[in-house]
């Protein structure tokens, strides 16, 4: 089974991704900041973050640096989103380790393919 953790203060999004991703093979948990990331991961091992890049405690760059410079989550995919679509903050995010970059609104298609295609397996069909 695989493990996905969702980080998005917006309880709407949050609701919603979680909605999306819903899939037997997947165990999905969810926080709502900064802080609540690093503690989840610190438990824990995450094949995908999706991860929103402001968070009411701290950037989810901030986050992203922090996951990237610990050498047991280097195979932790991470997926940033936000509603900014500046080509240099998606460019950063890239640059610092992101491997995909989903702009808001995204469709939940566009969010399944993106996690599903970082799990290395085909996109279930949606509910």
């Amino acid at each position: 089974m695989h493990s996905v953790l969702i980080v998005e203060d917006s309880p709407v999004l949050k609701r919603l991704l979680e909605v999306t991703l819903r899939h037997p093979d997947l165990a999905i948990d969810s926080v709502v900041t900064a802080n609540g990331c690093r503690t989840a991961m610190s438990r824990k091992h995450y094949d995908v973050v999706v991860l929103d890049v402001g968070l009411p405690d701290g950037s989810g760059m901030d986050v992203l640096a922090w996951i990237r410079s610990d050498a047991e989550r280097d195979d932790t995919q991470i997926v940033m989103a936000s509603g900014i679509a500046d080509s240099n903050i998606v460019k950063q995010s890239l640059d610092g380790g992101a491997a995909a970059y989903l702009i808001k609104p995204y469709s939940p298609d566009d969010v399944r393919r993106v996690v599903w295609e970082m799990l290395q397996r085909p996109v279930p069909q949606s509910a």
